[in-house]
């Protein structure tokens, strides 16, 4: 049947509020919990070190920064609790993390997302009467101190990892919960959540979707872009048009264009000619520091006055007669960006709209996109479908439907689950000559963490043959090879980077002017909107559903996190922030 992860009821970010989900490393009490965001486009586990280095280094970001972060990983607790940790060829312990749509479509930070990797259980906050028995074994999981992705990854892809190159598979969280018989099929569906529309929370659902989630009378579906399955979720966006005061705008600028829907990125990438027509009609202005387009108050104020809708039209490519559109309201792209982006190192925020230009000819819709739509991603059918999502407020109820494997409606959940995992495999033998770009490639371990110089290959290695080269040589080879880039140099302060090094986006490659944006003096804001957990010792687990409680990791009813059994913190409280030590969401109360 299908399965629901259920909501942590928080909001991260620094580039936007997201709707995150728990999830639990190792076993036992000495078990480790974290929040964090689903990436539609990774299919292993991402979370945020502590210790040296720190995903927090002191005196760089907020005091609070570690719940800001969905909390650090003890990666010494975690070795003591069963973390398998993995190493290269040569004995290295660090690894670049495969974000290969990303990286080959020109966004360079996750590039360089380095950290350790090692296998441990991972266990999922399930929501409804039912949830799979104990945690999920051997887990891939990377702990990064880099400060980019911001807040931890839940990869989502049926994909499977490739720590060790082409030698080696480990399965994904969906694959490995379709061949335990957890769920009948390889698929899932997610929604952002919208912190605009009354603070309504995003919706994971694996094994089938949630009704109750998206509007059924308008459904886009579209075919993988196979064999390419770094691209999987490719849609075009054939238009789009501005309405202003009443007043249609159609952004036709480099449209239609292909655009990757992809949570793992914060905001949306349009060609730059596209951008340039967002810049004219809406009065926007590009900050060549900051790498985005930073809001002052006036200009800010005058487009929540103004009744601002933004209309996308997508098809499942150029020529299709069939399309989808989806209006945004203003409240969407409203978005907060604090420290480290944005030359920001306090708690204060400033206002900008995420909208960047794509460095390369593909764009990127993402979790700003993902506010406003519902995702079905069906890896037995190869295809995908997007649908207006619905924001039925709290408490949310649920409406799961099971989606199963073609043809295994009447069977039972074993032989669903064989099957499953059979066909997911027959696919990945067809795409194995795209098999190298899914390794974990070793990395070096870091002298200075915020500190980088121009990759070069060391060495790899491949049926005990060294082999010596460069990048480009490297990636014309067939097989999967591991390989190293040399240590880093003294010459890019971190600080200096927004989100995507602003060294290596399309901005700095168009030879655009620096234009820094003009803010008043009240543009530098106190976030006294943010949500932030309070991490209270005397409740520990997440209210009601509605008639079902979310399940711990023992399948058993959580008890309410607040006084009343709300699922949200009482007026007055929602903002209470506490250093004391991290709640257990998935303890039973005393």
């Amino acid at each position: 049947m299908a399965l629901s992860i259920a909501s942590s009821y928080f909001w991260r970010g620094n580039e936007g509020y997201w709707s995150t989900f728990n999830v639990l490393v190792g076993t036992g009490p000495d078990a480790q919990q974290f929040e964090v965001l689903p990436a539609t486009s990774f299919s292993a586990t991402l979370l945020i070190l502590s210790g040296n280095p720190s995903g927090c280094p002191s005196g760089d970001v907020p005091e609070d920064c570690p719940e800001l972060r969905g909390g650090l990983i003890d990666l010494a607790a975690a070795q003591a609790n069963g973390w398998n940790t993995q190493t290269s060829s040569e004995g290295e312990p660090y690894f670049s993390a495969p974000f290969f749509a990303e990286d080959t479509n020109g966004l360079p930070t996750y590039e360089n997302v380095t950290g350790e990797v090692g296998y441990d259980y991972l266990a999922l906050n399930w929501a409804g009467g039912s949830a799979p028995p104990g945690p999920l074994k051997d887990q891939v999981i990377m702990a990064t101190s880099d400060l980019s992705p911001w807040v931890g990854l839940l990869g989502i892809s049926a994909t499977p990892s490739h720590v060790h190159g082409g030698g080696t598979s480990e399965a994904s969280i969906l694959s490995t919960m379709a061949s335990s018989g957890s769920i009948p099929g390889l698929n899932w569906a997610y929604t952002a959540g919208a912190y605009h529309r009354a603070e309504t929370v995003g919706s994971l659902t694996l094994g089938g979707y949630d009704r109750n989630r998206f509007e059924e009378d308008s459904i886009l579906t579209v075919a993988f872009s196979r064999p390419d399955i770094t691209r999987d979720l490719g849609v075009t966006v054939k238009e789009i048009t501005i309405s202003v005061d009443g007043s249609l705008k159609p952004v036709a600028a480099s449209l239609p264009t292909l655009t990757l829907i992809d949570s793992t990125v914060p905001e949306i990438w349009l060609p730059q000619a596209t951008c340039d027509q967002f810049e004219a009609i809406l009065g926007l202005t590009w900050d060549q520091g900051a790498q985005m387009y930073l809001v002052n108050d006036t200009l800010r104020e005058s487009l929540q006055a103004r009744a601002l809708e933004i209309t996308f039209f997508l098809s499942s490519n150029e020529t299709a007669s069939s399309e989808f559109n989806v209006t945004f309201p203003y409240a969407a792209f409203d978005a907060l960006v604090q420290a480290p982006l944005a030359g920001i190192t306090d708690d204060s925020t400033l206002n900008y709209f995420p909208l960047k230009p794509s460095p390369e000819e593909q764009g990127f819709l993402g979790r700003t996109f993902l506010q406003e739509v519902y995702v079905m991603a069906d890896y037995d059918r190869s295809e995908f479908k997007v649908g207006q999502a619905k924001f039925p407020g709290h408490p949310v109820a649920q409406d799961l439907v099971t989606v199963h494997s073609p043809g295994n409606e009447g069977l039972g959940e074993g032989a669903i689950a064989g099957i499953a995992v059979g066909a997911f495999a027959a696919v990945a033998i067809l795409t194995a000559g795209l098999l190298y770009w899914f390794c974990w490639r070793p990395r070096k371990q870091r002298k200075e963490r915020d500190r980088r110089e121009p990759e070069t290959i060391r060495s790899g290695s491949l049926d005990d043959i060294t082999i010596v080269g460069d990048a480009t040589e490297m990636a014309e080879m067939d097989a999967p090879v591991e390989y190293f880039t040399k240590p880093l140099a003294p010459d890019d302060n971190f600080s200096n980077k927004s989100e995507l090094d602003a060294s290596a986006t399309a901005q700095a490659a168009s030879g655009r002017q620096s234009n820094r944006a003009e803010l008043s003096a009240g543009s530098v804001h106190r976030p006294g909107h943010r949500h932030q957990s309070s991490w209270a010792s005397g409740s520990s687990g997440i209210s009601p559903m509605g008639e079902d409680r979310i399940q711990s990791v023992l399948g058993q009813p959580s008890p309410p996190m607040y006084p009343g059994g709300s699922p949200s913190p009482p007026p007055g409280d929602r903002w209470h922030h506490s250093s004391s030590s991290p709640r257990g969401l998935f303890e039973m109360a005393e």
